[in-house]
């Protein structure tokens, strides 16, 4: 596991921290409905994606821990959950692509990423939610290799993506019957929904997909056929940990303005900083941050080592930091008092921070994630 950044990696996240600063100053001076495309447009000109995209396709070729430096450093500064959670999105497409693409499929989607391209995930039904095994979209072979049927619901940059990798059903298997399948926008039969109209996290675009019998090439499978469920679960792990790295990183600003707040407003004829309860509460924001920084970090390095443990750090980092958040955000509402429940940043974080609780899947999904992980390690001990 890496406990500090090389020089390189310093750079690169300082670089990334400065862009963090100007897109939320940018996004506090424009109206909301810009401040996506104007994110993405940045990503693309600081070369975001070519930190991970090989210099055979293009990019850089720097690696994860290059690309975990530019995330944390973008994150403690942008202070937009939503954004944040559109770049991990993204980041689990790169590692799809990176580690289960064909060369044709590398070749054509990693120069449409360099090139601006907006990616999805496309996993969550309605009825079974984030439940790959219950799925209710079905992949049937045809005469031309295959139909895609069926719907995804609440699906992160849907309505802005250029390609969608579906998670399906395949209807003549009945173990090892999960496949992953690249669709671009526009196929025929492909249709997204009008953006979701959400409670809060307005800068990510969400909605829902229907496949009408979509025409599926054998290229357009993304790995073995039937290795799809398994190939998934590293997939999600990797937005996981950033989802988890997001929710430690973006807190970093507000916690030092609230610092501030509480060293000037009055309370009992004493600044707010004086007494323990307020002390307490800025003290257990930091901690939270600090303990699902790290856990996301050992997820990541677990990961990328094969640990067989990977994927239950990823969900414990998910629930931890998902719940450090969420308490962290509703602490800085009673610490603000009225002036945090006015319309603005305080509020507004509160709204997008509460995301975080479903998005990237429940707590009951993930324990019960952790909890099969456990018996199955307790087995073969």
């Amino acid at each position: 596991m890496q406990f500090e950044w090389t020089a390189e990696q310093r750079g690169i996240r300082n670089r990334f921290e400065a862009l963090g600063r100007r897109l939320a100053q940018s996004a506090a001076d424009a109206p909301a409905e810009t401040s996506a495309p104007r994110a993405w447009q940045a990503f693309n000109a600081e070369r975001l994606w070519h930190i991970l995209i090989p210099a055979t396709h293009g990019g850089d070729g720097l690696g994860w821990w290059e690309f975990a430096a530019a995330f944390e450093g973008l994150a403690s500064e942008i202070r937009s959950t939503a954004l944040l959670m559109s770049v991990a999105s993204q980041a689990g497409f790169i590692y799809a692509l990176l580690s289960y693409g064909s060369k044709g499929q590398q070749k054509k989607y990693f120069h449409e990423l360099l090139n601006g391209a907006v990616s999805a995930i496309a996993i969550s039904e309605r009825v079974t939610g984030t439940n790959f095994q219950n799925l209710r979209t079905r992949l049937t072979p045809s005469a031309n290799g295959y139909t895609l049927s069926g719907s995804k619901y609440n699906i992160s940059n849907a309505p802005a993506a250029d390609v969608i990798l579906v998670v399906a059903k395949l209807t003549e298997q009945t173990k090892e019957n999960v496949a992953l399948v690249l669709l671009d926008q526009g196929t025929a039969g492909l249709n997204c929904a009008a953006p979701d109209s959400k409670l809060g996290n307005v800068d990510l675009p969400t909605g829902a997909l229907t496949f009408e019998s979509v025409g599926i090439a054998e290229e357009n499978i993304l790995g073995p056929i039937s290795a799809g469920g398994r190939n998934l679960m590293e997939i999600a792990s990797v937005m996981r940990i950033f989802f988890a790295l997001a929710t430690a990183c973006v807190v970093a600003p507000y916690l030092r303005n609230a610092l501030r707040y509480a060293s000037v407003r009055q309370g009992q004829s004493q600044p707010l900083n004086a007494h323990q309860y307020v002390q307490k509460k800025l003290v257990d924001i930091k901690i939270g941050l600090e303990r699902t920084k790290w856990l996301s970090y050992a997820g990541l390095s677990q990961l990328l080592a094969r640990d067989p443990e990977a994927l239950m750090t990823c969900s414990i980092a998910k629930i931890v930091g998902s719940e450090d958040i969420s308490n962290s955000a509703l602490e800085l509402l009673k610490l603000y008092g009225s002036d945090g429940y006015q319309i603005g940043e305080i509020s507004r974080f509160v709204t997008d921070a509460l995301g975080f609780l479903s998005a990237g899947g429940t707590e009951e999904m993930h324990r019960n994630s952790i909890f099969g992980q456990l018996t199955r390690v307790a087995a073969s001990a």
